[in-house]
């Protein structure tokens, strides 16, 4: 049976038929950080400070094994390993298991509109959004990921946006929507929603974006999108 890792969005692991499969949350997180950071093998000790570093080390590493024990449990319970342990590492079993994140890096070899609207679909969902408070050291790390997926949109979107019509435009609008609530300091981008604004006649919310006088999320839609002159 085929596993897959959703990290986009809500946290989940899936068969083959799309159903849940349950597993311990914390296992998920390992795989999580494994497969984002590229990391087919870890230290326990680096596991365990970036899962546990609020706490003392050793309690940190009584977390870790009691983490072990209900993954290979589990692994055992589905007849499949995702992750293998030794004395001192954390391995990731090659080929165990597909991610939502596999196409991210190298998926640079489509035109500028394709790519744009497979990494506006990609990250319509935040990297772990659902996901219950974690220590400051894990926080930071997906802190760094959404960004990381942020500045992956925010590029295709400046290689798309001159080029966009029709549907596109539309989702050029959104996506810069989304960036500006993420920064509603850059620049580049918020010229970007400005035209797509006046392009939709919408000239009235483009003025009052270009001087500061709305919030972006408005000029999707909302609060002033019936104020058109």
């Amino acid at each position: 049976m085929k596993f897959r890792l959703q990290t986009l969005g809500r946290l989940r692991l899936v068969d083959e038929d799309e159903c849940d499969v349950a597993f311990p949350e914390k296992g998920l997180l390992i795989l999580t950080q494994a497969i984002a950071g590229g990391h087919r093998e870890q230290s326990r000790n680096d596991v365990a400070k970036l899962l546990w570093n609020e706490v003392v080390p050793s309690q940190a590493f009584v977390n870790l094994r009691k983490t072990i024990s209900r993954v290979t449990s589990r692994q055992e319970e589905l007849g499949h390993t995702f992750l293998s342990f030794s004395p001192s590492t954390v391995r990731m079993e090659p080929d165990a298991i597909e991610s939502d994140l596999d196409d991210i890096v190298g998926n640079d070899d489509q035109d500028a509109l394709s790519r744009f609207r497979w990494a506006a679909e990609k990250f319509r969902d935040d990297f772990l959004k659902d996901l219950k408070s974690q220590g400051q050291a894990f926080r930071d790390w997906i802190a760094q990921q959404r960004s990381d997926h942020a500045a992956l949109l925010r590029e295709s979107l400046i290689n798309a946006a001159e080029n966009a019509t029709g549907p596109d435009r539309r989702l050029v609008r959104s996506t810069a929507v989304k960036l500006l609530e993420r920064n509603p300091e850059d620049d580049e981008v918020r010229k970007i929603l400005e035209t797509a604004l006046a392009l939709e006649g919408r000239q009235y919310d483009a003025r009052l974006l270009s001087r500061g006088g709305a919030a972006a999320r408005a000029c999707q839609g909302g609060a002033i999108a019936g104020r058109r002159h």
